[in-house]
């Protein structure tokens, strides 16, 4: 019942060639829906499936009926038709539409996103912001420290996506702009994932939902941990909690008055608000720079307040399930900010 244009592999642009049938497409009260001709023309949209209506019923019907694997249900076949992306005839059809015997349905997509903006624009100190792995579906960013994910005004991990990531072409369900799938704190720098397009944005999103995605961070505590390795299950907020952590090393800090400090990996199991701050405070180690989260009576040193955050976000292995069109789990690691092994060294 589904067929493709069977003259191009790749998707086929939208026009305004006039409508073959006048017939095609009713209202419910039975008169014709007519679009402007200049209105079948979207910018960066291309037809990617084609079908012709075998039975006379309702749209949103019949759009679930021939392209079941796009819409699963009422609400996404009517969001489809409210978001102008179904033609039937070359004419747009509306929710409350009838579709006729032979009419053809077209389904139309952004192939294309905006251009990517020249990183030149940027602020110099985000101009060398990496790009560790980039596809046509997402890329991974290493979001800096003390930059928010996404916000209101001011330079974002979000805003940034524009100027770094490639624009995909031809590819579709391309979002407009490049967007994050999950969020880091804005003090913790490391490993973001960026979406860029529809099924990249739902496939990876889901899979952070689901906890699928296995992350690792590397901190500095103050004080020694009692065990090389362990876990930390204490509930945060009245919620179930579960960091595994294990010791990379452990020194006297100098600088710091002969204070142990205590290079850490966190394997976070659940992903609570804070969680990793939270479960270092409980296990009376602090991470180093944490303002919020300190040990009773504890004051911050001076360079504790111009360091920030000593928390980063060193790993991501993504399963083949959430990057289908990669066919094959995706294993990022990258190492933590150069302020790490500063203060590690002593200085």
């Amino acid at each position: 019942m589904v067929h493709t244009n069977p003259s191009s592999s790749s998707p086929v642009p939208a026009t305004n060639a006039p409508s073959s049938s006048s017939n095609a497409l009713r209202c419910s009260t039975g008169g014709v829906v007519k679009a402007p001709a200049a209105a079948l023309t979207r910018k960066n949209y291309e037809i990617v499936e084609s079908a012709t209506v075998e039975r006379a019923m309702p749209m949103v019907q019949a759009l679930m009926v021939m392209f079941p694997s796009r819409f699963s249900s009422l609400t996404s076949a009517k969001k489809a038709l409210r978001r102008k992306v179904v033609l039937v005839n070359d004419e747009f059809a509306g929710v409350v539409d009838e579709a006729a015997v032979g009419a053809r349905v077209d389904i139309l997509t952004r192939t294309t996103g905006a251009p990517q903006l020249p990183s030149s624009d940027l602020p110099e100190q985000y101009r060398n912001v990496a790009i560790v792995y980039e596809d046509a579906h997402c890329a991974i960013m290493v979001k800096p420290d003390g930059v928010a994910t996404v916000g209101g005004g001011g330079w974002t991990a979000e805003r940034m996506a524009a100027y770094l990531c490639e624009t995909p072409d031809h590819v579709e369900g391309v979002l407009a702009r490049p967007r994050p799938v999950h969020r880091l704190d804005e003090a913790t720098g490391g490993l973001l994932v960026i979406a860029k397009t529809r099924e990249g944005m739902l496939s990876l999103s889901r899979a952070f939902a689901d906890r699928a995605v296995k992350k690792r961070y590397r901190a500095i505590l103050k004080g020694r941990l009692e065990q090389n390795e362990g876990e930390c299950d204490t509930p945060l907020g009245g919620k179930a909690s579960l960091t595994k952590w294990k010791v990379v090393s452990t020194v006297k800090s100098a600088p710091r008055g002969g204070r142990v400090l205590t290079l850490v990996d966190y394997f976070p199991q659940t992903g609570r608000t804070h969680q990793l701050r939270r479960h270092s405070h409980a296990l009376m180690c602090p991470i180093l720079g944490d303002k919020k989260y300190r040990l009773a009576g504890e004051e911050a040193t001076a360079a504790e307040e111009s360091d920030g955050l000593f928390l980063w976000s060193v790993g991501v292995t993504i399963p083949a399930s959430a990057m289908p069109w990669r066919g094959d789990d995706l294993c990022i690691n990258v190492d933590e900010a150069a302020k790490f092994a500063k203060v590690m060294r002593g200085e």
